[in-house]
C-alpha cells in the first residue's frame, strides 16, 4: 500500500516516524524531521507499521547532501543526510523522552557535549573480507560494501583500507578485522579474537567523558572505590584520587595486563583484577571491601549491569557511563527510591548515527 505522510521526529532505531489521519504510526528508514514522504507498506492490519521510502516530496529544511555516495547502502552511518546540531537535538530529546517515560529525572541536566570533529573521527573500523572483497556490511544484508573512502574513519586508517586492497589477493586477511590507530598514531591490523579490550572510537569525545568522571569524584569526594568494565584503566587513570583504594575489575585479561603496566602508582592505591563480572562478584571481593567501597563506577557494554547486587548501605555514590539508554533504564529503576538521580551529560560520541553516551550521577538519599 501507499501513503503520504510528514515526519514527525526519530525512533530509538534512529529511522523517521510519521502519522497519518487515523493515528497510525509509520517508521521510515532515511527519513527525517520535516521531510513529506511517499511511503509503502505492507502491514495493513497493524498501527506500528515498517515502511519503506519511495520518494522526497518535499525535503525538510534540515536536510543536507550526505558527503558519501555509499550513504543508506553501507550499513555504518544513520544520519549523514541530517543537519548536525538538529542530530544533537534529536539524540537529546530520544534520551531524554525515554527517561521520562520511566519516571527518572535528573536535578541537573546538562547540554549534550558536541563533537569537535564531526567527520574522520573514528579511530578503529571493522571490516569485512570475502575473496578480493574487503568493506563494511551493506544495510540489513551480510554482502560486502567496497568504499573507497570512510568519511567517518581517521585518514590514516583509510590509508590502511587502501593499501591492504592494494595487496589482495595475496595478502591473507581473517573474514572480520579491525583496523585501529594506536596511541603511537600507526596503524595495526587486528583480528576480531584478539581485541584486547573495548576501546572508544573517539579520541576527542573520549578525553571529555574522561573530564566528566573525574569531575564528579573530584566533587563528591569519595575514598574508595569499586569500578566494574575498567578495560586497561582508561576512566581510572581520569578519575585517580590523590588517596584512598580502588579495586578496577574488567573480564578481560590482556585489558588487566595493559592496566598494570600503565599504572605509574601515583595517587590512591589500585588494585585492578580480571574477574568475571556477574551479580555473584560482590561475594567473591576482599571481606573488608564487599561492603566497604563508598563509590561504583562502572562502564558497562550495551548489555548494561546487574547493578542492584552491588548496592549496599555504604555505597553513597554511584557514576554509571552508558551507550544503551533502554539497558539504564533498566538497571537503574530499581534505585529510585535509594539514590537521587542527580546529574546528566550525554557526549556525541558517534556523530552522524543514532548512538549516544552519556555520563550519568546518582547519590544515596540521606
Amino acid at each position: 500500500m501507499l501513503a503520504e505522510i510528514e515526519i514527525d521526529h526519530v525512533s530509538q532505531m534512529g529511522h523517521g516516524v510519521g502519522y497519518d489521519a487515523a493515528g497510525n504510526i509509520y517508521f521510515v528508514e532515511g527519513a527525517i524531521p520535516g521531510d513529506t514522504v511517499e511511503i509503502s507498506f505492507s502491514e495493513h492490519g497493524k498501527r506500528y507499521r515498517d515502511a519503506e521510502l519511495l520518494s522526497l516530496k518535499k525535503p525538510s529544511p534540515e536536510r543536507v547532501p550526505p558527503v558519501c555516495p555509499h550513504f543508506q547502502v553501507c550499513g555504518g552511518c544513520d544520519w549523514l543526510q541530517w543537519e548536525y546540531r538538529a542530530q544533537l537535538d534529536a539524540k537529546e530529546k530520544m534520551l531524554m523522552h525515554l527517561l521520562e517515560r520511566n519516571d527518572i529525572r535528573f536535578r541537573n541536566k546538562l547540554p549534550i557535549a558536541e563533537a569537535p570533529s564531526r567527520l574522520e573521527y573514528r579511530n578503529r573500523i571493522q571490516l569485512h573480507c570475502q575473496g578480493d572483497k574487503i568493506g563494511f556490511n551493506r544495510r540489513r544484508s551480510h554482502e560486502i560494501v567496497e568504499i573507497e573512502y570512510c568519511h567517518l574513519a581517521h585518514p590514516k586508517l583509510n590509508q590502511a583500507l587502501r593499501e591492504l586492497r592494494e595487496k589482495r589477493p595475496g595478502f591473507s586477511l581473517e573474514p572480520r578485522f579491525e583496523l585501529l590507530l594506536n596511541e603511537k598514531g600507526t596503524v595495526e591490523v587486528v583480528r576480531q579474537t584478539e581485541a584486547e579490550s573495548f576501546l572508544q572510537v573517539n579520541t576527542a569525545q573520549n578525553e571529555r567523558l574522561r573530564l566528566l568522571v573525574a569531575e564528579i569524584v573530584r566533587s563528591d569526594g569519595g575514598k574508595n572505590i569499586l569500578e566494574l568494565y575498567c578495560g586497561d584503566g582508561n576512566l581510572t587513570f581520569a578519575y585517580r584520587p590523590p588517596e584512598g583504594r580502588i579495586i578496577a575489575i574488567d573480564a578481560s585479561s590482556a585489558a588487566i595486563e595493559k592496566a598494570r603496566k600503565r599504572d605509574n602508582g601515583t595517587g590512591a592505591s589500585v588494585d585492578f583484577r580480571q574477574m568475571r563480572i556477574d551479580g555473584a562478584l560482590r561475594r567473591r571481593l576482599p571481606a573488608g571491601y564487599r561492603d566497604g567501597y563508598d563509590t561504583l563506577i562502572l562502564d558497562p557494554p550495551r548489555a548494561g549491569a546487574d547493578l542492584a547486587s552491588f548496592v549496599h548501605n555504604k555505597l553513597m555514590h554511584i557514576i554509571y557511563v552508558s551507550c544503551s539508554p533502554g539497558t539504564f533504564v533498566r538497571d537503574v529503576r530499581s534505585l529510585k527510591k535509594e539514590f537521587a538521580f542527580e546529574t546528566l551529560q550525554a557526549v556525541d560520541m558517534f556523530p552522524h548515527t543514532r548512538h549516544i553516551e552519556f555520563v550519568s550521577y546518582l547519590k544515596r538519599l540521606l
